[in-house]
């Protein structure tokens, strides 16, 4: 519920997208499951991506919301964006590296 309150917060779209990049974890579930209580479309991203498949992924579903697992996965997508497509991302959220 606190995804979806979070999400209510930043004013997602509804039917938009929630992008998780991440292993098997509670994180990657909560974000999943709070992303559809708040009427969102779920989508996973592979941990082997190359930066530019992960932001053409987020680019292509309209991700508003991305969350990944470490600051390594977060940098996949903002070292690599020069063309600024991920311009409709609210939130990028990292869940486990200190």
């Amino acid at each position: 519920m606190s995804f979806a309150k979070a999400c209510a917060k930043l004013r997602v779209k509804d039917k938009s997208a929630v992008a998780i990049m991440g292993f098997n974890a509670p994180e990657w579930v909560i974000a999943f499951t709070g992303g559809i209580v708040y009427n969102c479309v779920g989508t996973g991203i592979y941990s082997t991506n190359t930066p530019e498949a992960c932001i053409y992924q987020v680019d292509h579903s309209e991700a508003e919301v991305v969350v990944v697992e470490t600051v390594e996965m977060l940098n996949r997508f903002l070292r690599h964006d020069p063309d600024n497509k991920l311009k409709v991302v609210k939130a990028f959220v990292v869940y486990s590296d200190k």
